[in-house]
């Protein structure tokens, strides 16, 4: 990747993206004063179209911190490389052969997943149980019909799984087999929570249609609660 940037980025680089902000910054992440917490948070405050450049010389330890401070961020930034990522790490978690580019090697990946279990089967969780607010927004089927459990919590998986629904090919996630699945009540409930609105709004989402047609081929509410809880 060439002509690379690293934060802070100098008052030249701030002004020319004010007088024309379709410019995306390629940031050098290895070589940037800024790491870990403080990067992702440099990131968020000027709120400017960048991408993360890794370079091959970077450990797996400084890719990790990186992850995991752009994951354990309060809010959402959009970086392409952390979004792929992240999708890649989701599917190698779940057995899938389709792979997307990635900061990790194949076997940096599975490593992250090993240290990072928690996060991962969270994030898992989260969006094998979609399925549920579907159902529940589609076909209006009160939130006890479904009999699992709820989580009531903000924080039980990162703001920054919203970036994933930008990708344009986030739909073969949908093509794996659901996995547990609970009622998310913080973020289920919330109209305005952006994990589910960038899901709702993503192109390609098979699975809204997927929920429409049992809707609409009246299935009953007994015959999906049997789908949404079979044991895969």
């Amino acid at each position: 990747m060439s002509n690379l940037q690293t934060v802070p980025l100098s008052s030249k680089l701030l002004v020319n993206y004010f007088e024309d902000n379709s410019i995306t910054y390629d940031i050098d992440y290895l070589n940037s004063k800024l790491r870990g917490k403080s990067f992702v948070n440099y990131l968020y405050n000027i709120q400017i179209d960048t991408n993360v450049a890794v370079s091959d010389d970077m450990s797996f330890n400084e890719k990790s911190e990186l992850m995991l401070a752009w994951l354990e961020f309060r809010d959402v930034v959009s970086v392409d490389t952390l979004s792929y990522s992240l999708l890649n790490l989701l599917l190698i978690e779940k057995r899938a052969q389709i792979r997307f580019p990635s900061i990790f090697s194949e076997g940096e990946s599975l490593k992250f997943i090993d240290e990072n279990e928690e996060i991962i089967t969270h994030m898992i969780e989260f969006m094998d149980s979609i399925v549920l607010f579907l159902l529940h927004k589609f076909d209006k089927q009160p939130i006890e019909t479904f009999k699992v459990n709820s989580i009531d919590d903000p924080k039980y998986v990162p703001a920054n799984l919203a970036n994933i629904f930008a990708i344009e090919e986030f739909y073969v996630y949908y093509s794996l087999p659901f996995r547990e699945k609970s009622w998310f009540v913080k973020q289920f409930e919330n109209k305005h929570n952006v994990i589910v609105n960038s899901f709702l709004l993503a192109k390609n989402n098979i699975l809204l249609g997927f929920i429409n047609a049992i809707v609409k081929n009246k299935i009953t509410p007994e015959d999906y609660c049997k789908f949404i809880n079979a044991k895969i």
